[in-house]
């Protein structure tokens, strides 16, 4: 039961990701019907369109002004880094820190030479992940 509860938490947050991603995709997109259509959705059809329903959803999840979502500037990524930030202790952020380099140094070998072996690699990503 506890393993089908995590999972979907998980899922619901990756899903929210996802929907914050691709209204600010909508709202600002070249063409002008999608521009317009995702526009007055957030601002106008907040409970009557499935859009506006998923904005109003995000930004009280991430507890964020609706109409940020108009500005051109809004960047969603930095939305839910700032949202999660707080509820991570700076230990576990450098373990992730340490993790994505060493990800990074087993995906392109050829680019750092001379500084791990494959070996290495795979020993410091098992003690970082089982740490």
């Amino acid at each position: 039961m506890t393993q089908s509860v995590n999972s979907t938490i998980v899922s619901y947050r990756i899903v929210s990701y996802r929907v914050l991603s691709f209204i600010s995709e909508c709202v600002n997109s070249d063409c002008y019907l999608v521009s317009f259509s995702a526009r007055h959705a957030v601002l106008y059809g907040c409970m009557s369109s499935p859009l506006g329903r998923s904005a109003l959803c995000c930004s009280l999840r991430y507890m964020f002004d609706i109409e940020c979502l108009l500005y051109p500037q809004f960047n969603h990524c930095d939305v839910v880094r700032i949202f999660y930030l707080p509820t991570r202790s700076s230990k576990l952020l450098a373990k992730v820190d340490v993790l994505k380099d060493m990800l990074v140094f087993r995906d392109h070998p050829n680019q750092y030479t001379g500084l791990f072996d494959t070996a290495e690699i795979a020993i410091a990503i098992k003690c970082i992940c089982t740490a």
